[in-house]
């Protein structure tokens, strides 16, 4: 089945450059890079991950979202500590930073 897709793909391809219309060569590209976006999982840390680290999150972020395509390492200091994970609408903050906004919430709230 990957077989005929790919061959669907290449002959789409095929015809549009033979007939040189770059409309649809963008318009394929930005329907297979949305697609791609969808399927990728952020995940934001601070730091530097050790290779052992980068592993154990790795199996991690696996196991909880296993239609998940790739997943994308994003260092971001601002973090504090701790890291954010976002999948489609899925985002969990379990940064030292999003503790402190939570606690600010709460104390300016009260």
């Amino acid at each position: 089945m990957a077989n005929n897709a790919q061959a669907l793909v290449d002959r789409l391809v095929e015809y549009a450059v033979k007939n040189s219309d770059t409309q649809v060569l963008r318009y394929m590209r930005d329907k297979a890079e949305g697609v791609l976006q969808q399927s990728t999982v952020l995940v934001r840390h601070s730091g530097e991950l050790d290779k052992a680290q980068q592993a154990s999150l790795f199996e991690s972020v696996k196991k909880k979202f296993p239609q998940a395509q790739d997943i994308k390492l994003e260092r971001d200091d601002s973090l504090i500590g701790g890291v954010e994970i976002v999948f489609k609408d899925y985002r969990y903050d379990g940064s030292i930073r999003g503790r402190l906004e939570e606690l600010k919430t709460k104390l300016v709230g009260a």
